[in-house]
């Protein structure tokens, strides 16, 4: 095996999907921007989802979603068949994911669904760090999340209902 035969400097996932999408829908341009376009879509609901956790108003939601969803940067890198919207997509499933931990907690004290939904947004973070290498951003977000979450919200350095009300 030489280095000059083969790419070793991307993250694997991406290719792994690709290939499963090829296999099942056969080869050809249009098979190779569905999972861009396919994850655009994610993308524009999780939006909408975090939006609603957030805010608690459909009004902002929808406007978050269609700001997304107009915006012509992410629309052209969603359909060329890269691997940025598969990495945004995960890394917003973890948010969400993260994000419903948080709320959750608020209500049931170590409640073993809320802590699965945490170990599956962990899951998310490893996988969108495996579709492209600014998912460690993402890493790094959480990990700060996460760490003021379970280590100032006890001494009420942060007062979390949800994330929004930081925002209002």
């Amino acid at each position: 095996m030489k280095l000059e035969d083969y790419t070793f400097w991307q993250p694997p996932l991406y290719f792994v999907v690709l290939s499963l999408v090829y296999k099942f829908f056969g080869f050809g341009m249009i098979q190779t921007r569905m999972v861009g376009v396919f994850f655009y879509g994610v993308c524009v609901v999780l939006i909408f989802l975090i939006s609603m956790q957030m805010f608690r108003d459909i009004k902002i939601a929808t406007l978050g979603a269609i700001l997304l969803a107009l915006d012509p940067i992410f629309v052209q890198y969603s359909r060329h068949g890269r691997m940025d919207t598969l990495s945004i997509g995960l890394a917003l499933i973890a948010v969400y994911l993260y994000l419903l931990h948080v709320i959750r907690r608020q209500y049931t004290e170590g409640s073993v669904r809320s802590m699965k939904m945490l170990a599956i947004a962990g899951l998310c973070i490893g996988l969108s760090i495996l579709a492209h290498p600014l998912g460690v951003m993402t890493f790094i977000g959480l990990s700060v999340a996460i760490y003021l979450d379970y280590y100032c919200v006890g001494r009420r350095f942060l007062n979390y209902y949800h994330f929004g009300s930081l925002l209002r």
